[in-house]
């Protein structure tokens, strides 16, 4: 009788903390999310994005935007001002397409080191937080 209400302590003492670690899905309002297309991967984080899918403040992107260095018109288009802090995961690729949210500044992106290079983007833009991959 002791071995079991010793093994039923140990299990609360271990086993429940560790159920507090269980991944929840966040429940975003489906207005806040948004699609997108990856237009330009510019050197140095200079990243152009197509909006596909959303209600997006309009003042936060380029109806038509013409890449002066190729001559290629992308709609809907606009810069990612958090390059240091988005989430993109490694391997992204010009065409991908993802599910974004549109999120505040933060230090982490008011402090971005980048290099000096630069690539030209749409004059208006929006920090995102990266949500996953379009289904």
């Amino acid at each position: 009788m002791m071995v079991r209400s010793l093994t039923s302590v140990l299990f609360l003492l271990i086993g429940l903390p560790l159920t507090s670690f269980v991944c929840r899905k966040e429940n975003i309002p489906p207005e806040q999310v948004f699609q997108a297309k990856v237009a330009v991967l510019g050197i140095c984080g200079n990243i152009t994005l197509s909006l596909l899918d959303g209600a997006l403040d309009p003042s936060r992107y380029r109806m038509d935007w013409k890449d002066p260095n190729t001559g290629l018109t992308h709609p809907n288009a606009f810069r990612l001002e958090n390059p240091c802090s988005v989430g993109f995961p490694a391997g992204i690729k010009v065409g991908d397409v993802f599910r974004f949210q549109v999120t505040e500044p933060t230090d982490v992106d008011r402090n971005c080191m980048q290099c000096m290079a630069y690539y030209p983007t749409p004059d208006v833009g929006a920090s995102i937080r990266y949500l996953g991959p379009a289904n």
